[in-house]
């Protein structure tokens, strides 16, 4: 098998070359199966300009694909039999979240609360999706986790747990719990607290106020479920 390649400047009449060369083929090989794959947004127009240059006005052997619709049509023929397993639907996978979370519950320290919300499962197939299209693996996130500072912010008495507690107690139990540790380390620095269950708000705002008191810039909340 031979490959050729058509190059040169835009309008110097590759495409019309590459439409000749499926002409060629279809006359020389009829019925051979021909696969012209161009950008996703080209596919319509493609289709008909090589529609229009046929004799015929059409073609019955060649699919003009995007790089989108050519690997769905690979994993729909060989993906799932070379695997020798069938892919999970997005409802299967929620649920064997939820199995997998239960399981483990009791692992996973600031998330176990929030393992406890329905919606929780969603929030993270949508992770995993933004894992795989950026290609971050485990070793990725262990070395995140390890660049992280984690003693900054430290809670320094005992508080009753808020879940017992309404809107006004929260927030007269969480007063003054927390301190900095190293008030260089977060002076004019952007900061992002991570809260797993956001109720009232009264931890996520103590702590953003005692981080602006002692140098922060800017704070930021990011929740996973919200009570």
């Amino acid at each position: 098998m031979s490959i050729s390649v058509y190059y040169g400047r835009a309008g110097s009449g590759k495409t019309r070359a590459v439409y000749e060369r499926i002409r060629q083929v279809m006359t020389d090989c009829p019925g051979e199966p021909i696969i012209l794959l161009v950008p996703e947004p080209a596919t319509y127009r493609v289709e008909r300009e090589l529609a229009e240059f046929m004799p015929e006005k059409g073609f019955t052997t060649v699919r003009v694909v995007g790089f989108g619709r050519l690997g769905y049509q690979v994993y729909q023929s060989i993906g799932s039999k070379g695997a020798g397993q069938s892919s999970l639907s997005s409802f299967g996978r929620s649920m064997l979240l939820r199995l997998v979370m239960k399981r483990k519950q009791k692992e996973l320290g600031l998330l176990e609360q929030a393992t406890k919300r329905p919606e929780f499962s969603s929030v993270l197939q949508q992770l995993f999706s933004e894992f795989r299209a950026f290609r971050v693996g485990p070793a990725d996130l262990e070395r995140g986790a390890e660049s992280v500072k984690n003693n900054i912010l430290q809670k320094q008495r005992n508080i009753k747990p808020q879940s017992s507690l309404n809107k006004l107690q929260r927030k007269d139990n969480i007063k003054n719990a927390y301190d900095i540790t190293n008030k260089l380390e977060i002076k004019n620095k952007k900061i992002l607290l991570f809260d797993d269950v956001f109720t009232t708000g009264s931890t996520t705002n103590e702590c953003s106020r005692i981080l602006k008191e002692n140098g922060a810039k800017k704070i930021g909340v990011l929740t996973i479920a919200k009570d």
